[in-house]
């Protein structure tokens, strides 16, 4: 042991080794052996615990990855819906300029409708205040007023003379073949007259307007007033009433034989209803406006008019025809 410096062991481990060099070394076999197979547990538990961080590590590397395929999913479908949202967006810009530009010229026309409208408003109301004077039928319907009045005056004359007449003949009668004095018949005959005027206005047909009130406002038909009781009472039942009615029957073959416009709107008045005859008033207003042309106005009076006057419709065209030749 004389080189055991560099080898120098304490006195306990070499009282403890064996004497014979060959035993010592198969003791320090033994003690590296150990010492090895120890380093290699170490290494080894190392190793088993570095590779389970790894398999975490790989766990949190395949998430990631999972969430870097789902964010590019969601760019592609986001980046899509970018693309449509652009091409949407030029095409409600296209809509829109088209829409500004339609706009524009429906403005454009409501401005041109509004002026004709204005100067279609002044115009009718020009030819309301002034018809044209060769209108005649607006001639013929403003004139229907006056007509209806002096008819009514002259039926009542007639009418008066009649009542006056069979007056007469009954006091005739009843004095024995003695008239009455002419003081009598002087003092009594102007009441009479005025009774007989006034059932003469009330038997007759109803006229179209008031007298102070155009022919485009109808009114509503005025009651008839009865005959006074006397004057009704007074007539015999076998006096033949053809002296009384002969006067007014002539008169009125006469003008039925002319049919004039009045005559026309003095027998339309009579036999048609109010609401008829203001609708016929009404279509005749179109045609004197010129809003419609004369066989429109011919079917619409032959509508209002129906099967049951076809004679004055037959009337009407007659008078239209010969008004608007003249």
């Amino acid at each position: 042991m004389g080189n055991g410096g560099e080898f120098e062991l304490s006195q306990e481990v070499v009282s403890v080794l064996p004497s014979d060099p060959y035993e010592q070394i198969d003791i320090a076999s033994r003690i590296t052996a150990m010492a090895v197979s120890t380093r290699v547990s170490k290494l080894e538990t190392e190793a088993g615990k570095l590779r389970q961080k790894m398999t975490e590590k790989e766990h949190v590397i395949h998430g990631l990855q999972e969430r870097i395929s789902k964010a590019t999913g969601a760019l592609q479908e986001q980046s899509a819906k970018l693309s449509h949202s652009e091409a949407e967006q030029v095409k409600l810009v296209n809509e829109k300029n088209a829409l500004a530009t339609q706009v524009k010229n429906l403005l454009r026309d409501v401005a041109k409708l509004e002026t004709f409208k204005r100067a279609l408003m002044k115009s009718l109301e020009q030819e309301d205040e002034n018809p044209p004077a060769n209108s005649a039928m607006w001639k013929a319907s403003q004139a229907e007023t006056t007509v209806a009045r002096t008819q009514l005056l002259e039926d009542a004359d007639h009418s008066a003379k009649a009542s006056l007449q069979h007056q007469d003949e009954l006091d005739f009668n009843s004095g024995g073949g003695t008239t009455r004095p002419k003081s009598q018949s002087a003092h009594t005959s102007p009441k009479q007259i005025m009774r007989g005027i006034d059932s003469a206005r009330g038997s007759m047909t109803p006229r179209l307007t008031p007298l102070h009130t155009s022919m485009t406002s109808p009114q509503p038909k005025p009651k008839k007033e009865a005959l006074p009781r006397a004057s009704v009472t007074q007539i015999p039942s076998s006096l033949p009433t053809s002296g009384s009615s002969s006067p007014n029957s002539g008169h009125e073959t006469s003008r039925t034989a002319r049919l004039d416009g009045k005559e026309f709107f003095r027998q339309a008045r009579s036999r048609l209803s109010y609401e008829k005859f203001s609708s016929f008033l009404a279509n005749i207003k179109e045609l004197n406006a010129h809003r419609q042309t004369r066989e429109e106005t011919l079917a619409k009076a032959e509508d209002i008019f129906g099967p049951e006057h076809m004679d004055l419709h037959s009337a009407f065209e007659e008078v239209l025809s010969r008004h608007l030749s003249a």
